[in-house]
């Protein structure tokens, strides 16, 4: 099979009238995307300094597609649970919302663990392949922003106060790494610019 052949396919099953895959695993797609440009920067770069940022672009990768995987399963859950007629339909819907609003929020922290990386390849990166690093440090920020969205739908629903700030917590803790993938992009274009 041809690498479009699957990326159609994708494609073909996310605009399909069903609710899986949905965004959510964009999200997830579009991190996979980042750390995948980023491991390619790595493998252009002369020397092994960057073996172990390449290293975790590699295994972040892996998870991302991992968990775009898990966000499918955990909104058939949801939706499963909301056509739920039993007794016990409250508590299963509580554990869905929960387990939603949780693969994305683990894949914000696991993107944002990239960002010292990508200031690392900004600068050691081989210079040909800059507009790849910046363009890496913009997927992995849409995929942090599209997967707040998703916790944040997630979390409004669910019930318990004392998880619901400790997500918003996480959440919050994770602010800082957008203005950083932010920044990076920015001063990679004005380079460019110049």
């Amino acid at each position: 099979m041809r690498p479009a052949d699957s990326v159609d396919a994708y494609l073909t099953a996310l605009a399909a009238r069903s609710s899986t895959p949905g965004g959510g695993a964009v999200a997830a797609m579009s991190a996979a995307q980042g750390c995948a440009l980023m491991s390619m920067v790595c493998r252009f770069t002369r020397g092994n300094s960057l073996d172990a940022v390449l290293e975790r672009s590699d295994a972040a990768r892996t998870q991302c597609v991992e968990l775009a995987e898990a966000d499918v399963q955990a909104f058939d859950a949801v939706m499963a649970a909301y056509r739920n007629k039993g007794e016990d339909r409250t508590d299963v819907l509580e554990r869905a919302l929960k387990q939603a609003a949780e693969i994305p929020m683990r894949l914000i922290e696991l993107v944002s663990t990239l960002a010292t990386d990508l200031e690392t390849l900004e600068s050691q990166g081989n210079t040909n392949l800059v507009t790849d690093t910046g363009i890496a440090a913009q997927q992995i920020r849409a995929a942090i922003d599209a997967a707040r969205l998703n916790v944040l739908v997630n979390l409004k629903e669910v019930e318990d106060p004392a998880w619901r700030l400790a997500i918003q917590t996480r959440l919050d803790a994770t602010a800082p790494v957008c203005e950083s993938l932010g920044a990076i992009a920015a001063r990679i274009e004005a380079a460019l610019a110049r």
